[in-house]
């Protein structure tokens, strides 16, 4: 059981908890600070040194998405001192489907994060040309999604993201565009850094910042699928928004 501690989700709170607690950070080494989000693995590698303030850096971004997360089964990738991410994992066990400790070295878990992020999208975007082919041909969206989870490109958005939100008109709910394409750059940096090859990642992002580009700002990462059906020169999909 956590006592006289504190667990902290965002650099901002960590900078109000040194501001305001000094003596308790200095004393009792007792606040953790556990972030969630994706970023660079050398930013987290650069935010270790918070330990000088008594703060332990526990790196631990989710995988999954918002379906995982609605179905308790979200990823959470945990990196960090060991006897830390023991203390925090009933926390993080607390939402987590599946908790993975990767190792005591700062940026780990984030590499871990934005490696499952590239996939993610190169699936999304594949599954959408290839419905929007399957359509030009005219085989109707749900059968073309069918038959892709019938066969071995079958994968986490054509069999469970698609049929839930695309299928049903749902084109929004899934986060902004910006956000995925900010996820691949960081993989590419991350590969780019340790002098792994990024070809198909490239491919990825440049297809990203393309339909980005031409907006709406803040569009939602459903709307992949328009422009694809657009390159086919098919109707849009129907939405209900």
């Amino acid at each position: 059981m956590l006592r006289n501690q504190e667990i902290v989700f965002s650099l901002q709170k960590v900078c109000a908890v040194v501001n305001r607690k000094l003596e308790i950070v200095a004393v009792s080494n007792g606040v953790f600070w556990t972030r969630l989000d994706a970023v660079a693995a050398k930013n987290a590698t650069a935010v270790i040194n918070v330990v000088d303030l008594g703060i332990t850096l526990i790196d631990a971004p989710v995988v999954g998405g918002v379906m995982a997360l609605e179905a308790g089964t979200l990823g959470v990738l945990g990196s960090g001192p060991v006897e830390a991410f023991e203390r925090v994992r009933p926390i993080l066990t607390s939402f987590a489907g599946r908790l993975f400790y990767l190792g005591d070295k700062a940026g780990m878990s984030q590499a871990g994060k934005v490696m499952s992020n590239a996939v993610s999208y190169a699936c999304l975007l594949a599954t959408c040309e290839a419905i929007s082919m399957g359509m030009k041909a005219g085989i109707d969206m749900e059968t073309s999604l069918d038959i892709i989870n019938q066969g071995s490109g079958a994968n986490f958005f054509s069999q469970r993201v698609a049929p839930n939100y695309i299928l049903k008109g749902k084109l929004k709910g899934t986060g902004a565009m910006s956000i995925g394409v900010k996820d691949v750059k960081l993989f590419i940096e991350e590969a780019a850094s340790l002098g792994a090859g990024t070809l198909v990642a490239q491919a990825v992002s440049e297809i990203q910042q393309t339909v980005l580009a031409a907006g709406p700002e803040e569009r939602d990462t459903m709307t992949y699928i328009h422009y694809f059906t657009d390159l086919a020169g098919l109707p849009r999909t129907p939405s209900e928004q």
